[in-house]
């Protein structure tokens, strides 16, 4: 299965998930290039762990996913507004399986 992890920032917490034994592939979106690229640097070794510069508020839609793990993407949108913040979720719900 596929983890889509939006708004991913510097978190580790796909490094945790799959040091815990989870075998789902886990796709981290954010749109900072230094974030993406510093946890490629460390992590990019892990298999199935991914990192892409990527607006969620303009998510591919050629992508699919069985979840989604949203860990505070939303209330930053919302922090910018109610337009992003629905723009946000209507493009990750189009991504789930």
């Amino acid at each position: 299965g596929r983890l889509l992890h939006p708004g991913c920032g510097m978190s580790v917490l796909p490094v945790r998930l799959h040091a815990a034994g989870c075998e789902l592939a886990i796709a981290s979106l954010d749109t900072s290039r230094t974030c993406v690229e510093a946890m490629r640097s460390t992590y990019g070794h892990m298999p199935g762990l991914t990192w892409d510069v990527q607006d969620v508020r303009c998510l591919r839609e050629d992508e699919v996913y069985d979840a989604a793990l949203e860990k505070g993407c939303l209330d930053a949108m919302l922090c910018d507004s109610e337009d992003s913040a629905a723009s946000y979720v209507r493009g990750v719900a189009r991504l789930l399986s």
